[in-house]
């Protein structure tokens, strides 16, 4: 499997919340933008495996679009536990989006990575999920099923942020790593933002869209990067909540008897819903390609749970199919009620309201990128 590793070059995390906090007023009505500690993400309304998502970030790009269509490679299966030896990052913390693992479902899906390896590469929390359609239902009433995965593979294509899941109170941080380690301290004490960049964020916090009727979280971010920074590498990945709106999202049916040789085919095959916030999402994003890496935009999925403090009751948990019919389709009921999928974009621009942390990624990881030379069928709803 071929690795490809780099370092990419520091820009000041300062820098980049300033560009976006000048600019992200294009695209919401209020918006407050900060490089701040982390708040524990274990808790709700985000639900991580670990407190937090600093230390040594690391962006990975594993397989692609061009393993899925025109007709799926199933030879491509891949294994978190095996790529993060690859990369030298054991004991890490994951999260991210990818195709669920089709060799366990029995079926193509969508992967919600939340997944956290203690030493040797065990996996010490799981708390990921698969999102796959049901196949004993009529073509035009769509329902799907969101399940626990227990292990830490998937298939065809990976977006994930690598970190070593550190909690962002710098204090707190440095205390605990001066009485296990002393030498690590003084190994990190290069200089201030050396420290600094391994324990804070950017937050973002937004409302009201100016967008229209499709508010993409993460085209808004990459929006505000786009002029700025036009010539210079910028990967973000972390964690966002859509807190108040509706959002589309889709989630992959099981792999097409017919080839996927055009954007008109792929939307058709997709399965969309309509599903209310709270909806807590995963991802990266970047706002150029890496050299010749071939790095996807942007890719997030999402989950809710009824363990949010501030979620809507049961009796509101019907999904609408996204399309004129306003018949709800009903979600089979599990122990928390939960949706998921591929994260598209909000269809409530007067209602949304997102909040979230992100870390600029300090390496960049291509993972058996395809030598395909063909233009690759976009799966992010026709949008470059």
């Amino acid at each position: 499997m071929k690795v490809k590793q780099e370092m990419v070059p520091n820009i000041n995390m300062m820098d980049i919340a300033d560009v976006i906090k000048k600019n992200m007023g294009a695209y919401f009505q209020t918006c407050d933008v900060s490089v701040n500690n982390v708040p524990d993400l274990t808790k709700p309304p985000f639900h991580l495996a670990c407190q937090g998502i600093c230390g040594y970030p690391k962006l990975l790009d594993v397989g692609g679009q061009h393993y899925l269509t025109p007709t799926p490679h199933l030879d491509k299966t891949y294994d978190l536990r095996v790529i993060s030896t690859l990369i030298d990052m054991s004991e890490a913390f994951y999260i991210g989006a990818g195709a669920g693992p089709f060799q366990e479902m029995g079926t193509n899906g969508e992967l919600i990575t939340n997944l956290k390896f203690g030493k040797n590469n065990v996996i010490e929390k799981n708390l990921s999920y698969t999102a796959k359609n049901l196949k004993d239902v009529e073509k035009n009433d769509p329902q799907f099923i969101v399940e626990p995965l227990k292990s830490s593979q998937f298939g065809i294509l990976g977006n994930f942020l690598a970190s070593k899941g550190m909690p962002g109170k710098f204090l707190l941080t440095l205390t605990k790593s001066l009485i296990l380690n002393i030498l690590t301290i003084i190994r990190q004490l290069w200089t201030w933002q050396e420290i600094c960049k391994h324990t804070i964020a950017i937050r973002i916090a937004v409302s009201k869209s100016k967008m229209g009727k499709e508010t993409d979280f993460l085209e808004a971010i990459r929006g505000c990067l786009k002029d700025d920074f036009k010539d210079k590498f910028i990967g973000l990945g972390g964690a966002f909540v859509l807190k108040t709106g509706t959002a589309r999202i889709h989630i992959m049916p099981d792999f097409c008897p017919d080839p996927l040789d055009t954007d008109e085919k792929v939307k058709s095959w997709l399965k969309y819903y309509h599903v209310p916030a709270p909806l807590t999402c995963l991802g990266v994003l970047v706002n150029i390609d890496y050299k010749d890496f071939g790095l996807r935009t942007k890719h997030a999925h999402c989950f809710q749970t009824t363990l949010d403090p501030f979620a809507v009751s049961p009796a509101e948990y019907d999904i609408k199919k996204s399309s004129d019919d306003p018949k709800p389709t009903s979600i089979f009921d599990y122990e928390h009620i939960k949706y998921g999928g591929h994260y598209h974009y909000d269809i409530t621009p007067d209602e949304c309201s997102y909040e979230g942390y992100f870390v600029p990624v300090q390496t960049v990881c291509r993972i058996d990128q395809s030598d395909s030379s063909t233009e690759e069928i976009n799966i992010e709803q026709n949008k470059k």
